[in-house]
């Protein structure tokens, strides 16, 4: 095989690979507009715990959509812990998986110390409510359950960019 045809095969192969967008069609990859009210859910949390969207009803929420093997979404996770650390007990962090199991879930959380609350989803159904395709996605809800802000995987904003738009929320 020549080596030039060779070289391009494993570059879209690696490009595919580490891509985290494994969605058949880019173009559908909607999310609800800014100004949306919070889908309404009902979930259960690794630890047990339930919660539905009306948890988060007077409360800043920050709800993050991710898979564990997307490496964006391994990237953004730490930074949106570290935000956590920083706001008040007013503000609510949720992360939801899309179509993945709690024990891989849990690996990734220990080995990276986030202590963020987080839902596993067998299924793109929870995921479904908020956006089409692509991952991360994080999205600040304000106190009213409006969606205020939200990032999907490019760009993906830095800790200063969230907590400039957690505050914003805050205001409104």
């Amino acid at each position: 095989m020549n080596k030039i045809p060779r070289l391009f095969l494993l570059i879209f192969t690696f490009i595919g690979l580490s891509s985290c967008v494994n969605d058949d069609d880019p173009s559908k990859a909607w999310s609800l507009p800014i100004g949306s009210e919070m889908p309404s859910f009902d979930i259960t949390l690794s630890d047990g715990t339930r919660v539905t969207n009306r948890d988060y009803e007077g409360k800043v929420a920050v709800i993050v959509l991710f898979n564990t093997s997307c490496p964006d979404c391994r990237a953004e996770l730490p930074i949106v812990q570290e935000v956590s650390t920083m706001t008040d007990s007013d503000v609510n962090y949720l992360c939801i998986a899309r179509q993945e199991d709690n024990e891989t879930i849990a690996r990734f959380w220990s080995e990276n110390s986030l202590t963020l609350p987080y839902s596993p989803q067998p299924d793109r159904h929870v995921y479904s409510l908020f956006a089409e395709s692509v991952i991360p996605r994080v999205m600040i809800f304000n106190q009213s359950g409006t969606l205020s802000s939200s990032f999907a995987d490019s760009p993906l904003p830095n800790a200063q960019k969230l907590l400039e738009s957690i505050t914003i929320a805050s205001q409104q």
